[in-house]
């Protein structure tokens, strides 16, 4: 009767402990599908942000290649201007020479007295000397005007010639500017694209080692399922001391020993609870879990510290090799008296 009794109690342990891990498992997998949905909704939002740094970027280049243009034909107008300078100045000189060579030959006619012309004419040998006489004088004039007129002309033209540069050349510092402006301001929207691709690259990490995690632990979770679903099989099946088999039923260890290895999930020869415990990764009780063992010392003189193991079935349950094969709270008083550890195989 005690023997049914137990059987009956450690299947309803069972079921609530896995109709627990099944909740956990289903939360698990909507939470993966939520964090998938998460990352192509990034991946999406990236692509898009991708192809607007791209766009910008080809902005730039041709922005860029505008005004390097520019720069060049900003640079030709004012080698154009230097040159019109330099020709503006010999022309301001030739005409300063001129206006000099007339000014002495005013000042000449002066110092001869205003009558220099007349004295010239009055020397006249005859008429037709006098008419050519004549004629030299306007020459003369005629010759000073034209070359005054001409050079004149010459510098009013090379004037207009650098007005029309300096304001084609101002125009076109103007227009560049207004590409440097834009230059600017694609440059921090591109800035700002950029920046949108890292923040959401990060977000994209952070989900992505969240990812894990939730694999991790779903493993972990399978792990464990595979774990029980092999132990579960000996329910009920009572202690014998040195046991290891199915056919000679089992102690704690080889309980432990037998189901690990037999379910697929870690190789774990033959040992003591020891022998267990030197195996595993220490853990916390606030980081156990379905899945681990849990191991006790001070059961039995065994000559050992841990002198007893089981499988930690979560929410203070264990499914142990006691007498028999069961479910059993590790909240009573007993099992915290002799508690020792928490390890876990390192395969998980």
């Amino acid at each position: 009767m005690k023997k049914i009794t137990a059987i009956i109690l450690a299947a309803a342990l069972f079921l609530v402990s896995g109709y627990s891990a099944m909740a956990d498992d289903n939360e698990i997998k909507n939470e993966i599908n939520s964090v998938n949905s998460q990352i192509a909704a990034i991946d999406k939002e990236i692509e898009e942000l991708e192809s607007q740094k791209s766009s910008k970027s080809k902005e730039i280049v041709k922005i860029n290649s505008e005004l390097s243009e520019l720069s060049a034909s900003i640079e030709d107008i004012k080698a154009k201007i230097n040159e019109n300078t330099a020709a503006l100045n010999l022309a301001e000189s030739q005409s300063q020479e001129s206006f000099d060579k007339f000014s002495e030959r005013l000042m000449l006619a002066y110092e001869q007295g205003s009558n220099a012309y007349i004295a010239l004419l009055l020397g006249s040998e005859d008429l037709f000397d006098m008419i050519e006489r004549i004629n030299l004088i306007n020459e003369i004039s005629s010759h000073d005007r034209e070359i005054y007129q001409k050079y004149k002309d010459n510098k009013d033209t090379i004037a207009s010639k650098q007005s029309e540069l300096v304001s084609e050349q101002e125009a076109l510092e103007s227009q560049s500017g207004k590409f440097n402006e834009e230059l600017a301001s694609r440059s921090a929207e591109l800035a700002d694209i950029v920046s949108k691709i890292g923040s959401k690259n990060t977000e994209k990490s952070t989900l992505n080692s969240k990812l894990e995690g939730l694999n991790t632990s779903l493993s972990s979770m399978n792990y464990a399922d595979k774990l029980f679903a092999e132990a579960e099989k000996y329910l009920g099946m009572p202690y014998v001391f040195g046991g290891s088999t199915p056919e000679t039923s089992f102690d704690c260890s080889g309980f432990v020993c037998y189901a690990t290895t037999h379910s697929g999930v870690y190789d774990l020869p033959r040992t003591t609870a020891q022998g267990i415990y030197d195996q595993c990764i220490k853990i916390t009780p606030a980081e156990a879990k379905r899945g681990d063992i849990i191991f006790f010392q001070g059961t039995y003189n065994a000559g050992e510290t841990v002198t007893h193991v089981g499988f930690y079935a979560g929410d203070g349950k264990m499914l142990h090799c006691g007498n028999p094969i069961q479910y059993t709270s590790t909240q009573t008083s007993y099992w915290q008296s002799h508690f020792y550890a928490f390890g876990r195989l390192k395969v998980q």
